[in-house]
């Protein structure tokens, strides 16, 4: 897992000149931090701004919690082995001794919210507290009733003096308001519990989302029907695509039309019509600066017959959408939903990819005119990552294996290439034999680590229906994501 763990970022000392070149916001991540840590961010990238950034400043951010120190990730650059890290015992013990120091920053934090209490207490009845701000209001019952004084009565002067502590919240007192009956006493505790029980409500009644249902109707994302899907999936037979990763991997089989990398298809001599399916050129999943090369790439591939373009962004779909060719989309478009599909269809986009996110039921429900596909077969990318992992180990001259090994010893092959690696996962997903329940189009078989034997073998199963062999996943076609 070293080899995944990068060290936090840190530009705090180069926000200026990041100022400079026009970015006018700044975001912190603190994510599952301690408020130490926002707070010494924020103080530090206040101070950078501010063109009085102290060390002693950047020492406190690194101590609360850093992985042996920060990165400044691609901002110059430079992708190497100094951009990972982990937490080593040393940086326990710095964030241990640096929490106490740090908490004077937050200490004494403006409230900027009123609110506005009410308190009622009657003789041998449970006292009750209400409190009222930004239009939100909640009504708290206190655990025991009033009780008749007998040696000191509470009083509304008494009772106020325990409200108006709000101390550690958003909150402060603006008005309070008390009616209790004389010769009464109720203890202070019960009067902070529920001062402490109101406010805690009242910011969770603030704070709490809107919550957003989701219509059935053919306009609304992956809930909707049509009587178009019904007519559109009568039909069971399903065309087969095929991916493959390098030409040398190529196989003549089922497949109806094959996706091979725009590389190969752009070079020298290649002549796609000799091929007995239809060939698309693929796209990498991301440019980097190089929308000209891959622009330049698209045209030679154009010239060289390919039947059209298979792009995984927005971007590419810029690259090649005056090409004149057809243009199917990867999982990188992420189709979740019909409105989705609707906006790529308007486009001009012929075949859609649904995003492997889709159970078989939400597959069914995606409405669109275009042809539909789903990734039925094959190691889904995890992860991309501009600094590959093997950076940790020598990098490309001794990468013999391109593999991560997890601490349960399973395997996630790497496949780089274009200025990125991609993490794959350990199991290929396999629905061969489930194929009657996808509904739609065409199946994408996605070829990435498997030898030329082995595509041959899965090419006939999905021809076949046979069932798995050996290790694989459903992926999320049952489980869903959410």
């Amino acid at each position: 897992d070293r080899f995944l763990s990068l060290k936090d970022l840190s530009l705090v000392k180069r926000l200026t000149d990041l100022q400079s070149i026009g970015v006018t916001s700044f975001k912190i991540e603190g994510r599952m931090k301690r408020a130490q840590y926002v707070a010494a961010a924020v103080t530090a990238c206040r101070q950078s701004l501010d063109g009085a950034l102290e060390n002693e400043t950047v020492k406190l951010l690194s101590d609360v919690f850093s992985r042996s120190g920060f990165t400044e990730g691609h901002f110059l650059g430079v992708r190497d082995k100094t951009m990972f890290g982990i937490r080593q015992k040393e940086d326990v013990e710095k964030s241990a001794s640096s929490l106490d120091s740090l908490k004077q920053l937050y200490e004494k934090e403006i409230p900027t919210v009123p609110v506005s209490f009410k308190f009622e207490a009657r003789r041998d009845s449970y006292p009750l507290l209400s409190a009222k701000a930004k239009n939100k209001s909640v009504t708290v019952t206190g655990e025991l009733k009033a009780q008749e004084a007998v040696n000191k009565n509470t009083d509304s002067e008494a009772v106020a003096s325990q409200l108006s502590k709000c101390g550690g919240t958003a909150f402060y007192s603006e008005t309070i308001e008390c009616n209790l009956d004389e010769g009464i006493f109720i203890p202070v505790s019960q009067i902070n519990s529920m001062r402490r029980q109101a406010l805690s409500q009242l910011q969770n009644s603030i704070v709490s989302e809107r919550k957003y249902t989701f219509c059935k109707n053919s306009e609304n994302g992956v809930g909707s029907e049509s009587a178009f899907n019904a007519l559109h999936y009568e039909k069971k037979d399903k065309k087969i695509f095929a991916l493959f990763p390098s030409l040398e991997k190529f196989t003549d089989g089922i497949a109806q039309t094959v996706y091979l990398p725009l590389t190969d298809c752009a070079k020298k001599g290649f002549d796609a019509e000799k091929y007995k399916s239809k060939v698309f050129a693929y796209l990498p999943r991301m440019f980097f600066g190089k929308e000209n090369e891959i622009k330049s790439l698209s045209k030679a591939a154009s010239e060289n017959g390919v039947c059209g373009f298979l792009v995984g962004g927005l971007d590419g779909y810029a690259c090649v959408k005056d090409l004149g060719k057809e243009i199917h989309t990867l999982f990188g478009m992420n189709v979740y939903s019909s409105q989705t599909a609707k906006a790529l269809s308007g486009l001009g986009i012929s075949h859609i990819l649904l995003s492997p996110e889709l159970t078989v039921k939400q597959i069914e429900n995606i409405s669109v005119s275009c042809k539909t596909g789903v990734f039925a077969y094959g190691r889904l990318p995890l992860m991309l990552t501009r600094a590959c992992p093997m950076q940790n180990v020598g990098g490309c001259k001794e990468c013999k294996n391109p593999v991560l090994i997890d601490r349960k010893h399973m395997r996630f092959p790497l496949r780089c290439g274009f200025g990125f690696t991609e993490i794959l996962n350990s199991r290929p997903i396999y629905m061969a034999d489930k194929l009657s329940e996808l509904k739609c189009d065409y199946l994408l078989l996605y070829f990435t680590t498997e030898s030329k034997d082995e595509i041959i073998r899965i090419m006939e199963s999905y021809k076949n229906g046979a069932p798995p062999i050996g290790e694989y996943t459903r992926g999320l076609f049952y489980r869903g994501s959410i």
